[in-house]
């Protein structure tokens, strides 16, 4: 099956895809190169490495990307390949990685790789965004966030954590953000 997507332009012209100035051209995805590069992504024990990720093509970077936004897509795959994005400080990516983090139909562990690749990948710059989904309906999206501050950016995190606490109800996503306070 293949599909058309306007990722290549995103990837390889970060700037025509933040300022969307203008729709890309429909690419064909090969959906046996999909294959190939989803079977890769949960072969590889622990963390995806930079450099795997930095080494694909164009084409294969749409395909990752790809593998991060499709729902269809395995859950192992999706949540490797969002974190995988990480490595491609791009505002393309961080577009994806807001949208994967904050959409309230995604799967709960996607929107928390989604909040860990930000902050690994974008630090400080994603700090806000991080923010906003400690006010996610979702606890373990809450959770993934009150994390994913200390990563970004832990000298601002302890300020943000200590107002999500005052207002936290989960218990689980108490005990975490205690657990960062403390240290």
């Amino acid at each position: 099956m293949i599909r058309s997507l306007l990722l290549v332009v995103c990837l390889t012209c970060p700037a025509i895809a933040a300022a969307q100035l203008a729709p890309a051209p429909a690419v064909a995805i090969d959906e046996v190169r999909a294959a190939a590069i989803a079977r890769q992504l949960v072969r590889i024990e622990g963390e995806v490495p930079a450099t795997w990720v930095r080494g694909l093509g164009a084409a294969d970077r749409a395909i990752l990307f790809l593998l991060a936004e499709d729902p269809a897509r395995a859950l192992v795959v999706r949540r490797r390949a969002v974190l995988a994005l990480r490595h491609l400080a791009e505002p393309a990516v961080r577009a994806l990685l807001e949208r994967r983090a904050s959409d309230p139909s995604e799967d709960a562990i996607v929107s928390r790789y989604a909040l860990r690749a930000l902050a690994l990948g974008f630090g400080e710059e994603a700090f806000d965004a991080i923010v906003a989904r400690l006010g996610d309906a979702r606890a373990h999206v809450r959770e993934g966030a009150a994390e994913a501050l200390v990563l970004a950016d832990p000298a601002r995190a302890r300020a943000a954590l200590e107002g999500a606490l005052a207002v936290e109800t989960s218990p689980f996503v108490r005990r975490t953000i205690e657990r960062l306070l403390a240290g």
